[in-house]
């Protein structure tokens, strides 16, 4: 029976691509660098390359380390401002999902390695799904600081996020479903033993495993969600 969903934020219940465009571009204005098109960042996006390694391939060798370093840290500075909001784009019906999870009283919460959790809810408002969630789980609530642009942080973080949303919501793993789009996701899900579907993005690196229930789309995961709901509407009858 399934009572609550985890939502991966980032590229899960939005669209990053213009964003991480956007990161790209406004240190590299900073600091007098051409920035590489949007249609560059996605054909290594697409092979998992990182920001770091992206921008790398644009930088002279004599001047890398020292762009390098700046680059990064403008790039995370313009990520965790409220100023980055305006270029993050939620997916089509997405509101649409979870009215029907709400409609079917299934508890829905968001699990991100994000630092600021009032970006995230000033975003969630102004796109109207504020009530639509229960709880924003991310960094803050574990009490530490760690760099999430590093894939083993971002990692740990979710799975000591995981393990609080399973006690805070005095739920059994049985009894959760988690919705990613990356191979950490999936990682995590299993380390805690939570069913996972993963949201195929076509911005990022796809990973083929046909254990794996997939969806394309909001309407496609709402499909994949029903399976569960008539099994909750099923033990319900017996």
């Amino acid at each position: 029976m399934i009572k609550l969903v985890i939502f991966d934020f980032d590229d899960t219940l939005t669209d990053d691509n213009y964003l991480d465009y956007q990161a790209f571009l406004v240190p590299c204005t900073k600091l007098g660098l051409s920035s590489p098109t949007l249609q560059t960042i996605t054909k290594y996006r697409k092979k998992g390359f990182i920001a770091k390694k992206i921008i790398s391939k644009f930088l002279k060798p004599n001047n890398r380390k020292l762009y390098l370093n700046k680059f990064l840290e403008y790039r995370k500075k313009f990520l965790n401002s409220k100023n980055s909001l305006q270029y993050l784009k939620i997916k089509k019906n997405t509101k649409e999902l979870l009215e029907f999870l709400k409609n079917q009283k299934i508890k829905c919460v968001i699990c991100t390695a994000r630092k600021k959790k009032k970006n995230i809810a000033y975003f969630l408002k102004l796109n109207k799904l504020n009530k639509n969630f229960s709880k924003i789980y991310q960094m803050e609530d574990l009490g530490i600081e760690l760099d999430n642009l590093k894939k083993s942080n971002r990692i740990a973080i979710k799975n000591k996020l995981i393990k609080k949303i399973i006690k805070n919501e005095k739920l059994t793993t049985r009894e959760i479903i988690f919705v990613g789009n990356s191979i950490e996701d999936l990682k995590i899900a299993n380390n805690t033993k939570i069913t996972f579907i993963y949201f195929q993005n076509s911005y990022l690196e796809k990973f083929s495993n046909s254990r794996i229930m997939k969806a394309k789309t909001m309407n496609d995961l709402r499909k994949k969600l029903n399976i569960y709901v008539k099994s909750n509407n099923s033990n319900q009858m017996i």
